[in-house]
């Protein structure tokens, strides 16, 4: 095992150290559960506007450098995803998040 520091609130070691007392255990066995706990229930934040769009396609992802090249060579119908809104827009970043939010 390693040593490792943490800046925390008063309040945060205050119950640490209650819990651990109560438990019957150190403040250290908490934190080490405490972060395990976190970790294995962590989930990687959603990107906005994922999953709002259906192209109709089930395997974009899996193909999605073949259909790249596909339709760099001009084989395949752009968009994979139809706008509710077609046509041609030079669009900020700001205004993307605001159409995808």
């Amino acid at each position: 095992m390693m040593k490792l520091t943490a800046h925390l609130d008063e309040s945060l070691v205050r119950a640490i150290r209650r819990l651990a007392a109560r438990r019957h255990c150190t403040r250290a066995k908490i934190m080490r559960e405490a972060v395990a706990d976190y970790l294995r229930n962590y989930r990687r934040p959603q990107i906005k506007g994922m999953g709002s769009y259906d192209s109709g396609r089930t395997d974009v992802s899996e193909r999605a450098e073949e259909l790249l090249w596909e339709a760099a060579r001009g084989g395949l119908r752009l968009p994979l995803i139809r706008s509710k809104r077609p046509g041609n827009r030079a669009l900020t970043n700001a205004e993307i998040e605001d159409i995808l939010s």
